[in-house]
């Protein structure tokens, strides 16, 4: 994709492209005053490639004001050339109806929405909002989105079928994948990484909680049961195990009417 910045072809002063139509015409002088109080000669050429080449620069300062704008307004955009090209080409195809911008055209296509007004903070902002929640823009390194409503449900859907620690791995993997979108990596690669081992450590408590009939959540319950797990991996085993220590807890504790109606239901009749 190209775009027509060819100075030759804008209208400045009252020329246009009429004059290369005629090459006389175009290599005809103009005298000016110049702005160091001199009088001076130009080809006509020449003035409307000084013009253009003003235009463009012109049009360069918008593109990066509005761009500062918009990187100051949304914090949470990476900063990489793979998001920079997605940004660009959206906007090209929303604004410029072109669907791919080649690497060689984008400044032409910067300076064709800053001409038009388009690329501004509002616009960079929903495109940037789109993409982001198609998953296509890197997050940045330790960043992730909060599932939405149906990835929470299909979560606590496969939760529910867990029946061992294997099983519990592909829907903490799933739920990983949810999070990251597409720039996912396999979790047992990151749960050490302290940029994303609190994701990692309670998407596997949640998966837990999920699978277990018998469990109800208390202000008491999430507090005791983190402080049991500490600073291990909550794999099934570890959280069966404070489940158990909390329950022997409870059994010294006033239950709040609320909480001894949902013991009373949840645990298995003996």
């Amino acid at each position: 994709m190209s775009f027509d910045t060819d100075p030759d072809h804008l209208q400045v002063g009252g020329f246009t492209s009429e004059w290369f139509r005629n090459a006389e015409l175009a290599q005809e002088e103009e005298t000016f005053l110049g702005s160091d109080g001199y009088m001076h000669t130009k080809k006509r050429s020449d003035i409307v490639r000084e013009l253009a080449n003003a235009t463009d620069e012109l049009l360069d300062s918008i593109a990066e004001r509005e761009s500062a704008k918009f990187v100051q307004a949304n914090p949470e955009y990476y900063q990489v050339q793979h998001n920079r090209d997605w940004l660009i080409d959206e906007m090209s195809a929303r604004y410029l109806n072109v669907p791919a911008v080649d690497p060689d055209s984008q400044d032409d296509a910067l300076r064709e929405m800053a001409r038009r007004g388009e690329w501004n903070v509002e616009n960079l902002t929903a495109v940037f909002n789109d993409l982001s929640a198609q998953g296509i823009l890197r997050p940045k390194p330790g960043a992730w989105k909060p599932l939405d409503t149906d990835q929470l449900a299909e979560i606590a859907t496969y939760a529910g079928l867990v029946k061992s620690q294997s099983q519990a791995d592909k829907v903490l993997q799933k739920y990983v994948d949810f999070a990251l979108g597409k720039w996912t990596k396999p979790w047992k690669n990151i749960v050490g990484d302290p940029r994303y081992a609190s994701l990692v450590r309670e998407a596997a408590i949640s998966i837990w909680q999920g699978s277990k009939p018998e469990w109800f959540s208390s202000e008491f319950r999430e507090a005791r049961l983190r402080e049991y797990v500490g600073n291990r991996f909550p794999t099934f085993q570890l959280l069966d195990a404070a489940l158990s220590r909390i329950e022997l807890e409870e059994e010294s504790l006033p239950l709040t009417p609320e909480e001894e109606a949902i013991v009373r239901f949840t645990r298995p009749v003996s």
